[in-house]
């Protein structure tokens, strides 16, 4: 792969990893998506935790970065099987959700059919089906608190047979009223309304949370020509994210009431 000069993981991304490190941040990171590239995507950010990755290694002029636990570092590396899963969207209802933890391969199963070998098949054995919404939500939390990082392949086949609809999308959980972390969800499908492949729902009251309490905060359309050119693209959305998030939770504790606008970014290059 990086002997043809190709990337799955884009520089501006690592770079990101590197400043939320110097600045000190408590962070984790999920890798999302409906395709199968899972396999590649850890394999490359595993080199590059590992300081092995041509742009990051120390070597040609390049500095060394690791995220392997050395020398106090974060240890984001994707080895363990809890880091890896899978969703099955059943409907458009909450409660209908899916994940297997334990592989992010999908093996051409539906969920009725990974289910069964999951008793009847020792091979499966380490896999666990969560069927609860609430459950998953804490699976996740726990995992990321445990290990810093996951890959999870989402249900695309649901998607796709659903028109592309958003309530069957790429599943986002929030705790509204968890004001001590924020879930950031970078896509660049992530449009308005019905077309945004994010489907952002309340954890709690189950409801599906609309773009006006979302964009710019846990919903970020990625913009790929920017993500490419500027290197610190997602710091800057980053950024974004957690003013507009400030101000939220500062319009809540005054009781100011929701002004019902969608946030719109606005940084040097919306200037331009």
């Amino acid at each position: 792969m990086f002997g043809e000069g190709k990337y799955h993981l884009i520089p501006s991304f690592f770079r990101t990893l590197i400043y939320l490190k110097k600045q000190k941040r408590e962070f984790s990171v999920i890798f999302r998506t409906f395709g199968n590239e899972l396999d590649k995507i850890v394999w490359e950010f595993n080199r590059f935790c590992n300081g092995l990755h041509p742009c990051f290694s120390g070597r040609n002029g390049t500095p060394l970065i690791r995220f392997d636990g050395s020398k106090g570092a974060k240890d984001l590396r994707i080895r363990d099987g809890e880091q890896k899963g899978l969703f099955y969207r059943l409907s458009n209802e909450i409660q209908d959700t899916r994940f297997l933890q334990g592989t992010y391969d999908r093996e051409n199963k539906t969920y009725h059919e990974f289910n069964q070998v999951l008793y009847d098949d020792s091979t499966y054995s380490n896999y666990e089906m969560s069927e609860d919404h609430l459950i998953i939500y804490q699976k996740i939390l726990d995992t990321l608190k445990k290990f810093s990082s996951m890959a999870i392949s989402d249900d695309y086949n649901s998607w796709t047979e659903n028109d592309n609809h958003r309530e069957v999308a790429k599943l986002l959980l929030l705790d509204q009223g968890d004001y001590g972390t924020q879930h950031i969800f970078f896509d660049d499908k992530a449009d308005d309304d019905e077309d945004c492949n994010v489907d952002a729902r309340d954890v709690i009251s189950k409801e599906i949370l609309s773009d006006k309490k979302t964009k710019n905060i846990n919903v970020i359309k990625v913009e790929p020509h920017r993500a490419i050119l500027e290197p610190d693209y997602f710091i800057k959305m980053i950024e974004i994210a957690e003013q507009g998030r400030d101000e939220e939770i500062e319009r809540v504790e005054g009781g100011v009431a929701d002004e019902g606008e969608e946030r719109e970014v606005v940084d040097e290059w919306s200037k331009l």
